[in-house]
């Protein structure tokens, strides 16, 4: 297999589970995701690290979206 395709079904991967963890609101394995120091922008807002990433998805949190 290919770099170029192995980096594809790699990224595919990712985002299926990505989106399958969000799904189970399984926030903490869905932050794991991410690298330690890892972004998520949504909103205009701009979530550093594991654990701002997993309080974003928490539901408690909601109320601000």
């Amino acid at each position: 297999m290919s770099g170029k395709v192995a980096d594809e079904l790699a990224i595919r991967e990712l985002t299926a589970r990505f989106n399958h963890l969000e799904s189970q609101k399984r926030n903490s394995e869905l932050a794991a995701t991410f690298v330690e120091n890892g972004v998520f922008v949504a909103r205009d807002e701009r979530f550093e690290g594991r654990p701002a990433i997993e309080a974003y998805f928490d539901p408690s949190n909601w109320a601000r979206l």
